[in-house]
């Protein structure tokens, strides 16, 4: 037996989706009343909403379900990128600080990457919450055609631009070290060629 490739396996990965809904959000309502404090906060997006932070609207309109999705979604994304990068064998053997520079790199560069795709995640959810005349039914899929309009529309104010770029630099670099720990619990595994 002879292996052409590795696997590194995460058996809690259901756990990742959850993690970064549960613990984003509350970085976007700090987020939120920095703004607040430096008198930068953008108009909100879609109906006027209760003020910020709260359950309602966490930041610029998006209640804490849009982003719970939106987040678990990206950070999901951001932790199978950054798990599944591959790296010399010598580099893996140095342990979490041989590794830790190159995730560090590659989270600062996909963090905010895939922080753009939440944007319209939460859009949608927003989207989908302020038709309240439109019938339950036809409201994901109007949502859907608003979502994109309403996300390019909110990307050309600086502060919601900078504030999604720094929540994904922020998410991506906070990112790497827990890969950089959980690659030394589950190493990569040979995949048997028979």
């Amino acid at each position: 037996m002879r292996h052409a490739r590795v696997r590194r396996r995460f058996p809690f990965m259901g756990l990742v989706p959850l993690a970064y809904g549960v613990l984003v959000p509350p970085m976007c309502a700090g987020l939120s009343l920095l703004l607040k404090v430096v008198r930068a906060v953008p108009q909100q997006l879609g109906a006027p909403r209760a003020a910020a932070p709260s359950l309602e609207n966490v930041i610029f309109g998006f209640g804490f379900t849009e982003l719970l999705v939106a987040w678990a979604f990206v950070g999901f994304l951001l932790w199978r990128c950054l798990w599944n990068i591959r790296m010399p064998v010598e580099t893996q053997q140095l342990g979490v600080p041989g590794v830790l520079g190159g995730l560090l790199k590659s989270g600062a560069i996909l963090g905010p990457f895939l922080a753009l795709l939440f944007l319209p995640l939460a859009t949608w959810g927003l989207a989908t919450r302020g038709m309240e005349t439109v019938p339950l039914l036809a409201r994901p899929f109007l949502a859907v055609l608003a979502a994109p309009v309403i996300s390019i529309s909110a990307l050309a104010n600086p502060a919601i631009l900078v504030s999604t770029l720094v929540l994904g630099i922020v998410v991506g670099v906070l990112t790497a070290p827990a890969v950089a720990f959980l690659w030394q619990r589950y190493p990569e595994e040979p995949i048997l060629k028979g």
